[in-house]
Order: C-alpha cells, then sequence, then structure tokens
C-alpha cells in the first residue's frame, strides 16, 4: 500500500541571510507509543490528562527536549501539543533541521526586535514554533510575528504533516518573510 506523506515546505521569497551556525545534532524523531499512554498539559504526573493515547500513536519530539522523564510532543494526528512519558515511546524517524538561510530579509524597520511575516498558503491550520514562541495561523493567511534577536530555532507543523525544522539568525530593526505550502509525495 502506497503510503502519502504531506511535507511542509518553507519557500524563500527573495534575498539571504548570513549563515547561522547550529549544531548538527539539533533535529527530532516521529515516535511512537508502545502502550495506551497519558498526553498530559506538562512535564510531570501531576499535570491533567489531554486525553490518552493508543499504542502506536505516532508523535514529533525534538532532540534532547526531556524533562523530567517527560517528552514535549506534537501529537501528528492532530497537532496538538503536550507532554508524554519517556518511557512509553520508541523512535521510529529522524528528522532533520535545516540550517540558515530560512527567512528572507525583506526591510529595514523601526521595530526594535525582529518581525517574521509569515504567509501560510496551504489549506491547514499551521502552528508555528519561533524560539520559545507557538503561534497558530489559519489557512490562507498571514501572520506577523515578533521575535528576540539571535540564532532562532523553528518548527512547523499541521495536522498529518510531518513538521519542518529549521534554524537561523534574526537581527533586531529587520522584518522578515516565510511562505508555507503542502506538498504532497507518495512512497
Amino acid at each position: 500500500m502506497k503510503r502519502i506523506v504531506l511535507l511542509l515546505c518553507g519557500i524563500i521569497l527573495c534575498g539571504a541571510l548570513s549563515y547561522a551556525q547550529e549544531p548538527e545534532d539539533w533535529g527530532g524523531y516521529i515516535v511512537s507509543t508502545t502502550t495506551t499512554v497519558n498526553f498530559r498539559e506538562g512535564p510531570d504526573i501531576g499535570y491533567e490528562v489531554i486525553r490518552k493515547l493508543p499504542k502506536d500513536t505516532e508523535l514529533f519530539i525534538e532532540k534532547g527536549s526531556e524533562v523530567n522523564g517527560f517528552y514535549p510532543a506534537i501529537l501528528l494526528a492532530t497537532d496538538e501539543f503536550g507532554y508524554v512519558s519517556t518511557s512509553y515511546v520508541k523512535k521510529q524517524m529522524v528528522i532533520k533541521s535545516e540550517h540558515g538561510n530560512l527567512f528572507d530579509e525583506v526591510l529595514y524597520s523601526d521595530n526594535k526586535e525582529p518581525v517574521v511575516r509569515v504567509r501560510n498558503d496551504s489549506p491547514y491550520t499551521i502552528s508555528v514554533s519561533i524560539g520559545a514562541t507557538r503561534n497558530t495561523i489559519s489557512p490562507h493567511s498571514e501572520q506577523s510575528i515578533t521575535c528576540s534577536a539571535g540564532t532562532l530555532r523553528t518548527v512547523v507543523s499541521a495536522p498529518g504533516v510531518m513538521p519542518f525544522m529549521a534554524t537561523d539568525l534574526l537581527e533586531n530593526n529587520y522584518t522578515y518573510t516565510w511562505t508555507f505550502y503542502i506538498k504532497t509525495r507518495k512512497y
């Protein structure tokens, strides 16, 4: 049976940024649950259970993100964010990160902090995490996200879509752009 995997892709619109070095080992994993497991609001058994995940549920986790024996995770089917115990997941696939030249510098601005204008050209609501900020962007819409300056990690996800990971350098007083679209491939 052929499996359709949806890949989230970024399109670089114009210009280029300075290449930002990021450790080569930053990336993520697609993992699956080994038994029925609680999907929680936080990294401890004291946090509320969002839902119970059945065995073989697929999640996305970042490498090295373990907190108190829990992984912050994205439920691939729904794009929901929560925490899952490290004891009840197994790694299925490695997701590599893109490095540098992710966002396009389009204009010098009076904004002290960098601003990224994200355009979602897909039919899905997407989640965009730039640094510590997680935003939701509706289908076929645009949103401006204010960030801190520096080399920031970005994770983009949507329901049923393999997450896209990248890093890039954002500088104060600049506005950047990034456009997303969904591309399908059969395997």
